[in-house]
């Protein structure tokens, strides 16, 4: 029971990942420091450029990194209150579930799972 739990947990995280789009903010971050870094090597660009494009980046690196934060934060809190709706209608399942969480086995066969949740809704998906 507390391994079907646990495993809802990962489906809820999983799913919240795609719907809020996390990768493609992180991405986002990603490919702006890059383009950043090319900027700040490139010779031909005189300083009063680089210093203006820098700043806009920044800023805008600041901004995507503050939504990625929140997304974070409110898959977090979602994850917390599917698990307190758990423990409140489980309450037996409370310390086995934290355990779980904490040991590597149960953390290798449900990330392993999980992977083949996410190929399977993959899969599913480019079927449908």
């Amino acid at each position: 029971m507390t391994w079907a739990l646990q495993f809802l947990l990962c489906i809820v995280f999983l799913e919240l990942f795609l719907v809020v789009g996390l990768g493609r903010e992180a991405t986002n971050i990603i490919t702006r420091s890059r383009a950043a870094a090319r900027v700040f090597i490139d010779a031909s660009l005189d300083d009063d450029h680089k210093e203006t494009f820098m700043q806009r980046e920044s800023i805008e690196m600041l901004k995507a990194t503050g939504r990625l934060v929140l997304k974070i934060a409110a898959i977090g809190a979602i994850l917390y209150a599917v698990y307190f709706l758990i423990v409140t209608i489980v309450p037996e399942s409370r310390d086995e579930i934290v355990a779980g969480f904490t040991s590597i086995t149960t953390i290798s066969i449900l990330t392993v799972a999980t992977l083949a949740y996410a190929w399977a809704r993959h899969v599913i998906g480019k079927k449908l």
